[in-house]
Order: C-alpha cells, then structure tokens, then sequence
C-alpha cells in the first residue's frame, strides 16, 4: 500500500460542503483516508481581494502533495508538489494527521517542515 497525500481547498460557495463531497468521494476510490480538521488561512500569491485560500477562486481544489517515496518531475506533475514545503495550509493539516510522514526530498517530517515556517497573521 503506499501512503498518498492530498491537499483539499475550497473558496466559493459552501466551502464546508465541497471539502466534505471531495473527502467522501476520495473514500469511494481509496483505503484508509484520513482528513484533517478544516483550515482557513489567508490567500497566499495572488493579487486583488478574494475569500480566505490561495491562487484562484473555486469550489474545490485538489493537489497531490505525496505518493510515497515518489519523486516525479514530469509535464503536468510533480510529485512531492513543488510548492508544499512552504505552504503552512497544507503542512498544517498534514502534520496534524500524519506528523511523522517524512518527505522523500529532504528527509524532514510533516512536523519538521512545519515548525520551521513563521507564523503568519491571519493563518487560523
């Protein structure tokens, strides 16, 4: 079995409800999914006001952050995704349920990774 991280987001509408829809399709597919608690935090690299998640409005957005030890630099995917390791919503979740999980390109856990990040305000 290899162990696969996805990172879930959502900005428009009922947030809550496109996290969960996204998380009870994922159990349909996959085994043994586990899901964080919901994060909000303030959007990050964008420019102009828009809800509470970075990059673009929408109703659900899905990224595969891990795929075990996989390291795949190809035209369309990246496996660990690039941006991960700087990205306290995604780490945040992720170390909250799977602390221990090492990223396969520097060595450091989920935890690790996290503690190193500043805090930044607004990040809830």
């Amino acid at each position: 079995m290899v162990r696969a991280a996805v990172a879930l987001g959502s900005n428009l509408g009922d947030r809550a409800a496109h996290l969960d829809f996204a998380i009870s399709r994922l159990r349909l597919l996959l085994s043994n999914v586990l899901a964080s608690s919901y994060y909000e935090t303030a959007p990050v690299g964008v420019g102009g006001p828009q809800p509470p998640f970075p990059a673009a409005p929408r109703t659900l957005d899905l990224d595969l952050v891990l795929y075990g030890d996989a390291i795949l630099d190809e035209p369309g995917l990246a496996v660990p995704h690039p941006r991960f390791r700087d990205r306290r919503f995604v780490l945040q979740p992720l170390a909250a349920i799977a602390p221990h999980l090492r990223d396969p390109v520097t060595g450091k856990t989920m935890k690790e990774l996290l503690d190193r990040l500043a805090v930044i305000p607004g990040d809830r």
